[in-house]
């Protein structure tokens, strides 16, 4: 089932997006809070490990990509830039294009695109999108999903 959560249309604001995510880092207290991220809690041994595997495995599934490719985009893996594709947009120079016209087509696109198995709506991409194009000097931008 396809879940849609309402997005707020005032102006665009990045702290909005951040993806919630476990801290594996020294220390007792956690990191502040950045556009991209904050940590709710100290990660587990396994949730550390597994993490870092993560990581590992998307610096080498991007090494050899193109600095255009849409997978440069954290979160944006094979089948969300082939569903970009279908859509005509075919690297990161004519997704910023694109979502220069208006942030209404810019989220009926990338609401389009970030469909995961089962029809839900995936939240972290989609924010994740919405701040690599306001990295990118966009400031009409649809607004990012609170996670």
């Amino acid at each position: 089932m396809n879940q849609k959560k309402k997005i707020n249309n005032n102006k665009f604001n990045p702290q909005n997006c951040a993806i919630p995510s476990v801290y594996c880092g020294n220390g007792n207290s956690l990191p502040e809070r950045t556009n991209d991220k904050y940590y709710t809690r100290k990660g587990t041994q396994y949730e550390c490990l597994q993490k870092g595997i993560g990581t590992g495995m998307a610096i080498e599934r991007t090494r050899g990509l193109p600095n255009d490719s849409l997978q440069q985009i954290k979160y944006v893996g094979v089948v969300y830039e082939a569903n970009f594709k279908k859509l005509k947009i075919q690297n990161t120079t004519q997704l910023i294009n694109y979502s220069k016209v208006s942030n209404k087509a810019t989220e009926e696109l990338l609401r389009r695109v970030f469909i995961k198995k089962g029809g839900v709506f995936d939240e972290k991409a989609y924010n994740s999108t919405l701040l690599f194009l306001y990295n990118k000097g966009l400031n009409n931008l649809p607004q990012c999903i609170k996670l």
